[in-house]
């Protein structure tokens, strides 16, 4: 059967922002989607919303529903600024934690690139995008057909803006050894989680088996915590960069210059990317 849309609700999505409006049926909402369990990126993807959007999805209501209803993939519907061209195109650079391999997870991470249209990784363990209006989608659930529409059942509304930047974000950094986080189940706390959408065998079956994608700050990674990658991938064809150098091994605590040479090394070693002169 082919679905233009998602018929299948979110569930997760409105047991997260129950639990943290207060609803009173958050327990019963939470029951029915064990298998997304809520972290502290939730948590901080509310205080996001609260601080930075305006409440203009759920006008009348409590403060704290701030930003419920706001996603990420929205700001690419038809008549907004971003579909027509008319304001720059928003991206955030997460990083992809590998929870096969948890005792090495921060030196295995990956670019986790999110825009309203699309999200995914250029790099070669997954070389894969999916349509981030869809995110909280499995493959095993659904797939594309070639007229564009839907077959199976899809997810839609997961991609809360708040939740959105919160994957993006370290808010637990001075208080948590991560290289001793080596349990999938811990790291499901910390980070941000969403089903996994490349949950079927693959060519380099990153995350394959794993039935949730574990999302977490990409300065942790090892291509810089500045999120110029994107910017660099030859088909974008960018022609000018402005970056802000947010190394502090100078005198004084000043930029060095190294955040430079790790973007550039990751970019040329890893990603087969030319780095710009």
């Amino acid at each position: 059967q082919q679905v233009s849309v998602a018929q299948r609700s979110v569930q997760c999505a409105k047991a997260k922002a129950a639990a943290m409006s207060g609803d009173p049926n958050t327990a019963e909402l939470l029951g029915e989607v064990p298998e997304h369990p809520l972290s502290l990126a939730d948590l901080y993807g509310r205080s996001l919303s609260i601080a930075l959007l305006q409440n203009t999805t759920s006008p009348g209501r409590q403060f704290t529903t701030v930003g419920e209803g706001t996603t990420f993939s929205g700001l690419a519907a038809s008549d907004t600024a971003v579909a027509t061209g008319a304001a720059a195109l928003p991206l955030i650079l997460s990083g992809l934690i590998n929870a096969q391999d948890p005792e090495s997870w921060a030196d295995a991470l990956l670019p986790w690139e999110i825009s309203p249209f699309w999200t995914g990784s250029y790099h070669s363990s997954i070389a894969s995008f999916f349509a981030t209006k869809y995110t909280g989608t499995q493959a095993s659930d659904c797939a594309y057909s070639q007229n564009g529409t839907v077959e199976g059942q899809a997810v839609n509304n997961f991609d809360n803006l708040g939740w959105t930047m919160a994957g993006s974000g370290l808010y637990v950094g001075q208080g948590v050894d991560w290289q001793n986080v080596t349990q999938v189940r811990h790291l499901s706390r910390f980070s941000a989680t969403a089903p996994n959408p490349f949950d079927f065998p693959v060519l380099n079956p990153f995350n394959a088996t794993d039935g949730r994608l574990h999302i977490t700050d990409a300065g942790l990674g090892s291509f810089g915590s500045t999120p110029v990658l994107p910017m660099l991938l030859p088909s974008r064809d960018v022609k000018v960069i402005f970056f802000v150098d947010s190394s502090s091994g100078g005198p004084g605590g000043y930029p060095d210059g190294s955040e430079l040479f790790v973007i550039a090394e990751y970019a040329e070693g890893v990603m087969g990317y030319q780095y710009p002169s």
